[in-house]
C-alpha cells in the first residue's frame, strides 16, 4: 500500500488507542489530542528494540500533512518520539535546540521555504554523524546527487511503510555503535 492509500483508510475512522502525537510544526507545545491508528498493537511487533531513552527522538520534516501523519504514526508505533515540522526554518530551530537529542531525521527534499539538501547540510554542520533519510516525490538530479554523495537512503513518495522499517533498524544500529 502507498502512504496515501493508508492515510485514506485511517481517515475513514479506523483508530485504536490514542498515542502521543509529538510536536506540531511551528508550535512549541505538544498537541492536546489526536489518534494514531493501532498505537500499541504494532509496538510489540518491532524486531529491533528502540535505542536508549536518551536517543529515541526522530525529526520528521515534511510539508504534506497526510504523509507526515502516516509516517509519524508508523514511527511512534515503533516506539519513537517524533517531532514534526512542515518547513525547514522550524526544523532547524528545533534541531539547534539540542543536536545530540536526535537519533535521526526524515527530510523531504522540496519544502516550502528551503530545499532539503540545504537543511540537511545545516544539520550536518552541527552534527556530522546524524543519520538522514531523504524523501522525495520527484526525480530531482540534485536529490540523487546528494543521496549518492552522502550515502543517504531515498524514500520515493508514495512509499510503502515496509520501506521505513529497515531504515529505522539502521538508525538504531548506528546509535548503538
Amino acid at each position: 500500500f502507498s502512504v496515501l492509500v493508508l492515510a485514506h483508510a485511517f481517515a475513514l475512522g479506523r483508530s485504536c488507542e490514542p498515542i502521543r502525537i509529538g510536536r506540531l510544526a511551528g508550535h512549541d507545545r505538544d498537541a492536546d489530542s489526536g489518534m494514531c491508528p493501532c498505537g500499541s498493537a504494532l509496538r510489540s511487533q518491532m524486531s529491533d528494540a528502540p535505542p536508549s531513552p536518551s536517543r529515541r527522538s526522530l525529526l520528521l520534516i515534511e510539508d504534506e500533512a497526510v504523509i507526515r501523519f502516516v509516517l509519524r504514526c508508523e514511527l511512534e508505533q515503533r516506539g519513537f518520539e517524533v517531532t514534526e515540522f512542515a518547513d525547514g526554518q522550524g526544523a532547524l530551530k528545533g534541531f539547534r535546540s539540542d543536536p545530540t537529542r536526535w537519533l535521526g531525521a526524515f527530510v523531504d527534499f522540496l519544502l516550502p521555504d528551503t530545499h532539503g539538501d540545504e537543511l540537511i547540510e545545516q544539520f550536518l554542520e552541527l552534527r556530522p554523524d546524524l543519520p538522514v533519510v531523504l524523501m522525495t516525490g520527484d526525480c530531482d538530479p540534485d536529490a540523487e546527487r546528494m543521496a549518492k554523495e552522502r550515502q543517504f537512503p531515498i524514500l520515493r513518495k508514495p512509499f510503502p511503510l515496509e520501506r521505513v522499517r529497515p531504515l529505522l533498524a539502521d538508525m538504531v544500529r548506528r546509535a548503538n555503535d
